[in-house]
Order: C-alpha cells, then structure tokens, then sequence
C-alpha cells in the first residue's frame, strides 16, 4: 500500500493513515512492480508518481490454523533509470536547394514508460487522429512541416515493457531553408522538435522533482549540398552537465563532426535523479534550457570558391 506523491507523498517517519490509499502487487520472486487497477501499464511498470516513493509492504502470516495476519515493514518503491526510458532518434536530412526544402527520414524508438504512454492507446485511436499526433511528435520545429509517410511497429498493448514502438518517417520542412545572399542557412537545430525550456521572473521556491527519469539519444545525417561547404560545424559543439557527489546527474551534450560529405551530430540528454534541493535549481535548469539553446542552431552552408 502506497500513495500518489502528487497528491500525499508517503512519510516514513509520520504515523498517519492518509498514505494507504493506492495499491500495486510485488512479486518478490522476480522483483517486479504490477498496478492493477491501470490497463496502461503491465507487469514491470508502474506509474511514475508511485515510484522512488514509500510503501507499506505487506506479507500474510500463519501462527496457527486460526490465526491469521498480515506482517508488514515500510520501504521505498525502486524507481526505473532513466537508460529504461529512452527516447532515440536516427535521422537523415537532406536540403533541397531549388525548392529550399528540408527532407529528413527519421528512425524514432520509445522505450519504456514513455513507448508505454503511446503504446497504450495507439490501436483505439481514429486514422485523422493518429495524423494529427503525427504532426506533433514529428513537427521539427515549425507547424510547416508535412509528413509524407511513416511506419509505425510494436503499437499494441501487449508490448507495453516488452517491445519499444518505433517510427520510421519521412517528412518535408517548408520553413527550415533560408537563402542569405550567396549562403544558405539551415535551420539544424529544428529538427529534433520543439524542446521544454524553464524561464521564470521570480526566485524558485520549492525542491525539484522528476516523475519518470529519462534518456535521449540523437544522431543526425546531414548531406552537404554538391558543391558547397558547411561553415561553421563547431557551433554545434555543446556540452552543459550537472553532478552529484562527483558523478553525472544530468546532461546535455552535441557534438558535430564532418564525415566525407557529411556532417555527422551526435546529441546525449539524461536525467538520472529524480530530486533536486532548491539551491541547484540554476544548475538545472541549464541543463533543460541547453537543448532549447540546440532548438536555436542554424548551419550556413556556402558555395565552394
């Protein structure tokens, strides 16, 4: 028996019945977590408002014939790593010159609690519906952007835990291709989507805390134009991180390198704590506020001399 930490997060140390009020199912053999009141999740994953929180975990106890009990002793409920919830993203992109388009064919994969949240309700979901959602997750950046087909695999239910859902897309950016007198300029950073940013006027005043940890990868193709130079590659070269007692708490890193006729970006993103005091709130939110920076990265291309 546990509690919503949203609502009344469980304290160990306060005897009080308001936490008893949600319960999930342990299977000490194989030390898995099942909730069985929620048909979007599955054995092995629970809701993140319950995990990293306090239970009281129960156990029958026999004296004799007829008496009959229940033992109980009060721990904390593991929490998923974030490597259990990544989000990975492949992506080939191309720019069209003569139409100043942006063509990219994406490989995306969900893993874990955030595959689940799609995986849950993909099938019930109506054709325009699913387009529209489409628009959203694949938008690059700009409300411009046209899906022109994609593929999706493992969408059922029955694979919530089992099998990450995946995309493959193809899509075209109307938006992302600016010519600048004899340069182009593109819209790179775009690509990876809209990203949260934290900007606020007044002082924080309450701790940080993450619900479900979470891990992105990205790598980027992109194809240099016949006859043209990128110019200014290092500015894709990021690196903001947060730690904890020596060791990486989050990050976010970019690192683009040219590759023949490519330029090859590399993007890491992870949060592995799930609690933060209000006096690194700044260290934070830099580390949040790095891929909306990415959001803002342009290439400038140019024609060889």
């Amino acid at each position: 028996m546990t509690s919503d930490m949203e609502v009344t997060p469980f304290d160990p140390e306060f005897n009080s019945y308001n936490y008893l009020d949600e319960y999930l199912l342990y299977f000490p053999s194989i030390r898995a977590f099942l909730t069985p009141d929620d048909p979007a999740y599955r054995l092995g994953m629970i809701p993140g408002n319950y995990q990293g929180g306090y239970g009281i975990f129960m156990h029958p106890i026999n004296y004799n014939e007829k008496i009959n009990t229940l033992a109980y002793d009060i721990r904390q409920i593991p929490q998923a790593t974030c490597y259990n919830n990544t989000d990975s993203l492949f992506q080939v992109i191309t720019v069209d010159l003569d139409q100043d388009e942006l063509k990219a064919k994406t490989r995306r994969t969900f893993y874990g609690d955030i595959g689940r949240s799609f995986q849950a309700f993909w099938q019930f979901t109506p054709q325009d519906k699913r387009e529209d959602l489409m628009k959203v997750v694949f938008n690059m950046g700009s409300e411009n952007t046209r899906i022109d087909s994609y593929k999706v695999s493992n969408e059922l239910p029955e694979y919530i835990g089992l099998k990450p859902i995946s995309w493959d897309v193809e899509s075209t950016a109307t938006a992302l291709v600016e010519n600048a007198g004899d340069d182009v300029i593109v819209k790179i950073g775009e690509t990876i989507g809209t990203q949260s940013e934290l900007y606020q006027s007044t002082s924080r005043k309450l701790p940080i805390k993450i619900d479900v940890l979470r891990n992105y990868y990205r790598k980027i193709i992109f194809n240099i134009p016949d006859g043209y130079v990128v110019t200014n590659p290092n500015d894709l070269n990021m690196h903001v991180e947060m730690k904890n007692n020596g060791k990486t708490s989050c990050i976010f890193t970019s690192e683009a390198k040219l590759q023949d006729r490519q330029l090859v970006i590399i993007s890491t993103e992870y949060y592995s704590e799930s609690d933060y005091p209000v006096s690194r709130y700044e260290e934070f939110r830099n580390v949040i506020n790095a891929s909306a920076d990415y959001n803002k990265k342009t290439l400038v291309i140019r024609k060889k001399q």
